[in-house]
C-alpha cells in the first residue's frame, strides 16, 4: 500500500476544489508528527490531517476523530499562530512529485504569506513552514542538519531547498518512443534478476508507486505486473503503454477513481488506487475491491487502522519504558536483598562459637586472637578453631558473638519482610507489563496508565485533575459466550480487581494461568449453586486464560481454575494480586476467543 505521486494529485484536486479561499480555524497536533488543520469552510468544519509519520505520511481530509492533547507541542503552536484566521489561497503539487505545497494568505492585507510544504517520502516525510517572501524556513516537524543529511538541511533560518530529483521520467509529458527506449535500456540491465514490469514503472517514472503500477501492469495482462520486463513482445509493450497512457490521462484530467484491495480473511488493505482497479480474475480471488467516493475516504479507509496501530505502539512504548526500567530496577534490588539474607542465614553459626567460647572459658588465654575449643556439638568433642577479640576477655568475647547473633537475626527479619514487599511488588509490575502488551486500543492503555499514576509509578500531568470515584471506574472486561456460558476478561490490573472482587459470583468458574502474568477470567455459573461446567467450556476459557498470558507464545500452557469463593485478596495486595486455593490445573493451547477449539 503506497502513497505515490499519483494518489497525492488526486488529494491535491480535492483540496483544491474544495478548500480554496477556506479560513483556518485551528491547528492541534495530535500524535508527535501528525497535524490535523481545521479549515471552515460553507459553515463547516473540515479537518485536513498532515502526517510524517515514515508507515502512515500523508495529507488528506479526514472527518475521523483525534485527540487534542492538553498541551500542545510547540510546532503546533508556531502553526496555530502563523496560519489561525489565514485562508487557503493555493493547493499546488510539484510535478508529479510527492511533495505538496498549501500557501496561505493572512486575514489582512500586510500579513506575510506563508506556505506548508507537506513531503510525504516515508522514513523523510517532513511538513515544514516557509515564509512566503523570502523562502525562508519558519519551521518544520523534523529538523534536518548537516549530521544527519549532507545533501539538504531543513531547520529554522535556513533558505527551503526543494528534495534532490531522483531523475525520474515526466509521465505526464513521455512520448511513445521514449517510453519504449527507457524500457530497452531498462530491461537487458535486470535481465538475470527477472525485474518486473511493476518495478520498471516504479523505478523509471516520477510519481509512479508499486500499487499505481501494478495496476497499469495488471490492465496491460501482464501477469499482474509480476511478469519480467525483459524479454516482452512489441504487443505487449503495446498494451502496456496504452494502459500507462490510460492512467496519465485520468490524471490529467482528474478523472480519478479511488478504490481498495481488501484482503476477504484478514480485512488488510492489500493496495490503494485513484486510477481505478486491477481487473478483477474470472474466480472470486482472496482481495475484494471497494470503491470511494473520494480520495481521502479511501485513504481514511486504509491508513486509519495503520495510524491507530503506530500510535497504540507508540503510547505502550512510553509505558513500557517506565515499568522496565521500575523491573529492572526491583531484580537488582530484590538480589541485594537476597545477598543480605544469605549473609544474615548464617546467625545461628554466630551463636554457636558464642556458647563454644562460653564453655571453653576457663582454658582461654586472655589476649589470644584465636583459640582451639572443645565442639560440644560434636558427637566426636573435636577441637575447633575460633577468632577471638585479644582486647575482650573471653566471656566478653562469648558476648560478643551473642550479640553479633541478635543482630544477624533482626537483619534476616527485616531482609525477609522487604525482600517480600519487593517480589510482591515485581509480581504486579511484571503482570502490569504484560497487560501493556497485550492490549490492543488506546483506551485500554489510558486505564493502565491511570492505573500506574494511582500507584505512584507516573506523574500525573499537570492539566489532568485526579478523576473522582465515578470517573474511577474501568470500562469494563471483555466478554465472550462459549456454549451459551458468559465468559468474562480482565484486561488490566483494576479490571481484574473489577471482574474477581466485585462481579463474580461465588459459584462463578475462576481461572488463572499458573505462576505467570495474566488475565483473570470468569465462567459465569447458569444458575445459582451451579459452579460445575462441561470440559469443552472449561477447555475453551482455559485456551482464553493461556491466550490473555504472558504465556501466550508457548504450545501449552498450564491453567489453575477454582470457584470464585476460593479467591482472596490479601490485605495491602496491589490490584490484580490475588491469592486462592482448591485449585485444578487443565493443560490449554493459548487461542484467542474468536479462534475455533479443535475436536479432541
Amino acid at each position: 500500500m503506497t502513497f505515490d505521486g499519483i494518489v497525492m494529485a488526486a488529494v491535491a484536486a480535492e483540496l483544491a476544489r474544495s478548500l480554496q479561499n477556506a479560513r483556518v480555524d485551528g491547528v492541534y497536533q495530535p500524535g508527535k508528527l501528525d497535524v490535523v488543520i481545521v479549515v471552515r469552510r460553507s459553515g463547516q468544519n473540515v479537518p485536513v490531517i498532515v502526517s510524517a509519520e515514515a508507515s502512515t505520511a500523508r495529507v488528506h481530509v479526514s472527518f475521523v476523530h483525534r485527540e487534542n492533547p492538553a498541551a500542545p507541542p510547540a510546532f503546533c503552536m508556531l502553526l496555530r499562530k502563523h496560519l489561525t484566521g489565514a485562508r487557503i489561497a493555493r493547493v499546488v503539487q510539484r510535478g508529479l512529485d510527492r511533495v505538496l505545497e498549501i500557501g496561505f494568505s493572512g486575514p489582512h492585507d500586510d500579513d506575510p504569506p506563508r506556505t506548508l510544504v507537506i513531503e510525504v517520502m516515508g522514513r523523510h516525510s517532513n511538513i515544514i513552514l516557509v515564509d512566503a517572501a523570502s523562502g525562508m524556513v519558519l519551521d518544520s516537524i523534523k529538523h534536518i542538519g548537516p549530521a544527519l543529511s549532507r545533501v539538504r538541511t531543513v531547520r529554522p533560518g535556513v533558505p527551503y531547498a526543494a528534495p534532490p530529483s531522483q531523475g525520474k521520467l515526466d509521465p505526464l509529458s513521455v512520448s511513445e518512443d521514449e517510453f519504449r527506449e527507457a524500457l530497452e535500456r531498462f530491461a537487458p540491465d535486470h535481465e538475470a534478476s527477472g525485474i518486473s514490469c511493476v518495478e520498471f514503472l516504479n523505478r523509471k517514472f516520477q510519481g509512479l508507486g508499486r500499487d499505481t503500477s501494478m495496476v497499469i501492469a495488471s490492465r496491460a495482462g501482464l501477469a499482474g505486473g509480476d511478469q519480467p520486463c525483459a524479454g516482452l513482445d512489441r504487443d505487449a509493450v503495446g498494451r502496456l503503454w496504452t494502459e500507462f497512457c490510460e492512467a496519465m490521462e485520468r490524471v490529467r484530467e482528474a478523472r480519478f477513481s479511488p478504490c481498495a484491495g481488501v484482503h476477504r480473511e484478514t480485512g488488510e488493505v492489500v493496495w490503494v488506487s485513484v486510477t481505478g482497479p486491477p481487473p478483477l480474475p474470472v474466480e472470486p480471488g482472496e482481495v475484494d475491491v471497494r470503491q470511494f467516493p473520494t480520495a481521502a475516504e479511501v485513504l481514511d479507509f486504509a491508513y486509519t487502522p495503520r495510524e491507530r496501530a503506530v500510535s497504540l505502539a507508540a503510547a505502550s512504548a512510553e509505558i513500557s519504558r517506565v515499568v522496565a526500567r521500575t523491573i529492572d530496577r526491583l531484580r537488582r534490588k530484590l538480589a541485594v536483598q537476597e545477598e543480605e539474607m544469605a549473609e544474615a542465614g548464617h546467625a545461628d553459626d554466630l551463636r554457636r562459637v558464642g556458647e563454644l567460647i562460653a564453655a571453653n572459658a576457663p582454658a582461654i588465654r586472655r589476649g589470644s586472637a584465636r583459640a582451639w575449643v572443645v565442639d560440644y556439638f560434636d558427637p566426636e568433642l573435636r577441637k575447633v578453631e575460633v577468632d577471638l577479640d585479644p582486647r575482650l576477655s573471653p566471656r566478653e568475647n562469648a558476648q560478643h558473638y551473642f550479640r553479633r547473633y541478635s543482630r544477624a537475626k533482626r537483619r534476616l527479619a527485616a531482609a525477609r519482610e522487604q525482600a517480600s514487599g519487593t517480589r510482591s511488588e515485581l509480581e504486579y509490575l511484571e503482570q502490569v507489563a504484560t497487560t501493556i502488551e497485550q492490549a490492543e486500543s488506546a483506551e485500554a492503555l489510558d486505564e493502565i496508565r491511570r492505573e500506574l499514576v494511582d500507584q505512584g509509578y507516573l506523574a500525573r500531568p499537570r492539566r489532568e485533575r485526579a478523576p473522582g470515584p465515578k470517573e474511577r471506574a474501568p470500562s469494563g472486561p471483555l466478554s465472550f459466550t462459549v456454549d451459551g456460558h458468559e465468559v468474562l476478561v480482565g484486561r488490566n490490573n483494576t479490571e481484574n480487581d473489577l471482574l474477581t472482587l466485585r462481579m463474580a459470583r461465588p459459584d462463578d468458574m475462576w481461572l488463572h494461568a499458573r505462576g505467570v502474568p495474566g488475565a483473570h477470567v470468569i465462567i459465569r455459573a447458569q444458575a445459582k449453586g451451579a459452579g460445575e461446567v462441561s470440559a469443552e467450556v472449561l477447555l475453551r476459557a482455559a485456551e482464553i486464560a493461556a491466550h490473555y498470558s504472558k504465556a501466550r507464545g508457548a504450545s501449552k500452557v498450564a491453567v489453575d481454575h477454582t470457584l470464585r469463593r476460593h479467591v482472596r485478596k490479601a490485605r495491602g495486595a496491589r490490584p490484580g494480586m490475588v491469592i486462592y486455593d482448591h485449585e485444578r490445573t487443565i493443560m490449554a493451547a493459548p487461542r484467542p476467543p474468536d479462534a475455533a477449539t479443535p475436536a479432541p
